[in-house]
């Protein structure tokens, strides 16, 4: 297969996915709407918490940061620029003739993005902003949030598969969501709650 030149395969890889992205959009369904409203009024008491904590002298970024995190994962989810990426790549990936090595390519960027993941956690654990168990509420769900989105636009087929499988009626994804908004608000609700978010 002859090579293209970069801004032909862009316009090619542009050509095929829009359509795979357009679809993806219109036939979303309910769950992106719930899911995405759920991240905005999180994100509203992480900004509340974020507020509260500023006032009485406590490191505030991490809750403000987490604001940002949300509203765009909010986004993410509405109208799926996840798929829209992915489809881009697939299809430079088949323009340019590497379509093929694909799935050595995913891994390698699933265990560097993990080891990334794993290193700032370790140089975290020790450091004043998990003192608070607000806080480790906040930063596991994002993690969730985070290695969920991750998994999502790597889309390994085994991760999507098991992604997709059915459990109490709603996917392993959906339930995987469900569980880092959560926690995040839980440690939002004990930031606000002043006892609970005491530093240690």
């Amino acid at each position: 297969m002859p090579v293209m030149h970069s801004t032909d395969l862009w316009t090619h890889a542009w050509a095929s996915a829009l359509p795979v992205w357009q679809a993806a959009v219109r036939q979303s369904g309910w769950h992106p709407v719930a899911a995405a409203a759920a991240m905005a009024a999180i994100a509203l008491l992480c900004l509340a918490a974020g507020r509260s904590a500023h006032a009485v002298g406590h490191a505030s970024v991490t809750w403000f940061m987490a604001v940002a995190a949300l509203l765009l994962l909010a986004l993410n989810t509405l109208f799926s620029f996840d798929v829209l990426a992915v489809g881009l790549l697939r299809g430079v990936a088949r323009a340019s003739g590497w379509y093929e090595a694909r799935r050595d390519v995913q891994a390698a960027a699933l265990v560097a993005i993990g080891t990334a993941g794993l290193a700032t956690w370790g140089a975290l654990r020790h450091r004043r902003v998990l003192a608070a168990p607000a806080t480790r509420w906040l930063l596991t769900g994002l993690a969730v949030l985070a290695g969920l989105a991750t998994l999502r636009a790597v889309s390994l087929h085994a991760t999507d598969e098991l992604l997709n499988t059915r459990l109490a009626g709603l996917t392993v994804g959906r339930l995987s969501e469900a569980l880092g908004l959560g926690l995040m608000a839980t440690g939002a609700w004990c930031e606000l709650r002043g006892p609970c978010a005491a530093r240690a």
